[in-house]
């Protein structure tokens, strides 16, 4: 859903550095227009190095975590296919006019997306995943006082250690294990709650 590809564009500029070329939410005509490929691309430079590395952007919202897992690696794999892959280099090479670079960089970033020139080969592609799922740890520490946060991380940090099992599991499975993932796992109260607050927010509900 929208919130999920919010969250993951926040979260992909603020812990990986890494700008947004695309929101493929401008990209949608209505509301109930699904997105196909990537929920987001992101893209992050290294003049030192003279890297670019692509964030392609995946996001899951499911109340069951076990069936958000399972979606989201679904979602890997497809989006790590070649032509699903050339697709949206195609977006970004036709949208880039929208990620605010001059005339200078986006000429310099655009070699890196050509096959046929030298600086593509410095360009790696990592996959970011918001994975967002209803935690029964919130109604386990109401009321407990001031205590309350600190045993609300321990409990949580148990619930992620114990998905991780889960997650390394089913990458194994699908043989992308040594697939670059950036992986962001988000326990909340309600996911439907969270579905309907920002669509109130903004203004896809009264």
């Amino acid at each position: 859903g929208e919130a999920g590809e919010f969250l993951l564009s926040i979260l992909t500029e603020w812990v990986l550095q890494a700008p947004q070329l695309i929101a493929k939410m401008s990209l949608k005509t209505s509301r109930a227009m699904p997105v196909h490929g990537s929920d987001g691309i992101h893209g992050r430079f290294s003049a030192a190095h003279k890297t670019l590395t692509l964030f392609w952007g995946e996001s899951k919202v499911h109340a069951d975590v076990k069936q958000a897992i399972r979606d989201a690696i679904e979602s890997i794999v497809e989006a790590n296919k070649p032509e699903k892959q050339q697709h949206e280099i195609k977006l970004v090479a036709r949208y880039i006019d929208f990620a605010g670079l001059d005339d200078t960089s986006k000429k310099e970033f655009l070699r890196f997306l050509d096959p046929f020139d030298e600086a593509s080969n410095n360009k790696t592609n990592t996959t970011t995943c918001l994975i967002a799922f209803n935690s029964e740890n919130y109604t386990k520490v109401a009321g407990i006082g001031a205590n309350a946060e600190n045993k609300f991380r321990e409990l949580v940090q148990a619930e992620l250690h114990s998905l991780s099992a889960e997650i390394s599991r089913r990458l194994k499975a699908e043989n992308i294990e040594n697939q670059l993932i950036e992986l962001f796992l988000l326990p909340v109260p309600s996911v439907e709650d969270l579905r309907k607050a920002f669509q109130a927010k903004i203004g896809w509900l009264p």
